[in-house]
């Protein structure tokens, strides 16, 4: 999809985008920029479409954090569980690029064309196979140039 969706300034509960088929294996590129000095967002993957979102999903992480040392709560991170190796994102305004690629258990997340996560993603409450969903509950994040693609099976 080409166009470009904004979520609103303050927070909204229930503001996702949803992918309209579940993806076990896929790859993600997309465009995103926060609109406010507050704005964060991010990717949620592997949701089975029911409870909250923030319990029962994994979720890479896109904040207006320019110039913030990489932690588990950064751009680029797999919240709370794994931090990038470095916070590339840009600073406020600017467009930055997300490819998120996971294939079974294997995340990777390329920020602005740099390489800043390879790490795993399990968990006993978390399905294997899920809807991926654009975040827009806090606000001030937009999102654009959106290509999800399923992949083959993990070997």
């Amino acid at each position: 999809v080409d166009s470009t969706y904004t979520a609103s300034l303050g927070k909204s509960n229930g503001s996702v985008l949803r992918s309209p088929m579940q993806y076990e294996n896929f790859e993600l590129r997309l465009e995103w920029k926060s609109v406010v000095s507050t704005g964060q967002g991010g990717v949620y993957f592997r949701y089975a479409g029911n409870g909250d979102l923030t319990e029962a999903a994994f979720k890479i992480q896109l904040s207006d954090d320019f110039g913030i040392p990489a932690d588990n709560y950064c751009t680029g991170s797999l919240f709370k569980i794994a931090p990038p190796t470095v916070n590339a994102v840009g600073k406020q305004g600017t467009w930055n690029t997300l490819r998120l690629r996971v294939i079974g258990e294997s995340v990777q997340a390329y920020i602005n064309g740099r390489k800043v996560l390879d790490t795993k993603a399990t968990s006993e409450t978390i399905p294997t196979k899920g809807y991926v969903a654009l975040d827009g509950v806090i606000g001030g994040i937009a999102y654009r140039s959106t290509l999800l693609i399923e992949l083959p099976k993990a070997e």
